[in-house]
């Protein structure tokens, strides 16, 4: 019999990764406020692969108090370009001058999964990938910004490899599934090797 899971998240697509690989689960948002702990670990000098562990844990964390008997997938985003964090735009004018920072330069995704039971941390795992954009004028990033407006707001990056975001791009390195937010191949084998959920 397969265990209990929760997706800390209401991000649709970790949710549809999740279920077309054959998890059942139910989600549950963690409700933290992302920005403001950023801020603050920033203020701390994590880097951004500490800051996206941590910001997976967090999530899982505080569903799982609530979830004991549960397992509890926390998973966080971070995007980092000359060491700075981006997160997701809060207007296409503010999307639109990252994309123009971002043009001919190489920046990273560090992609953060965590799993919590009883309210205890039993397994993490941060994806790298490098992602290379092309040299975009000005003309390009306003009609691409104004044209995906509604599902770019919710992306950190503001882009979409997924559908016409790619491209943007020039090259990609790392895990298809780390651009997405999720380091699924992880961890599909840490549920699978510790019995939380089957294969078929």
């Amino acid at each position: 019999m397969e265990k209990p899971i929760i997706l800390a998240s209401q991000s649709l697509t970790r949710s549809l990764l999740l279920k077309n690989a054959g998890l059942k689960f139910r989600c549950i948002p963690s409700g933290v406020d992302e920005s403001a702990i950023i801020r603050k670990l920033e203020a701390l000098k994590y880097t951004p692969l500490q800051t996206s562990k941590e910001l997976a844990e967090l999530k899982a964390s505080t569903v799982s108090n609530g979830n004991p008997e549960s397992y509890i997938i926390g998973s966080d985003q971070i995007l980092s370009y000359e060491s700075s964090i981006y997160s997701k735009p809060r207007s296409k004018k503010e999307l639109q001058g990252q994309l123009l920072k971002l043009s001919g330069q190489k920046h990273q995704l560090y992609s953060a999964c965590a799993v919590y039971y009883k309210a205890l941390p039993i397994w993490s795992h941060v994806g790298l990938v490098n992602m290379t954009m092309r040299n975009l004028d000005k003309n390009t990033v306003v009609t691409y910004t104004n044209d995906n407006w509604p599902k770019l707001k919710h992306c950190v990056g503001g882009y979409q490899i997924e559908s016409e975001g790619i491209k943007l791009f020039d090259k990609i390195e790392g895990d298809y599934f780390n651009v997405l937010g999720v380091p699924l191949l992880e961890l599909l084998k840490f549920l699978i090797n510790n019995n939380i959920t089957k294969i078929y």
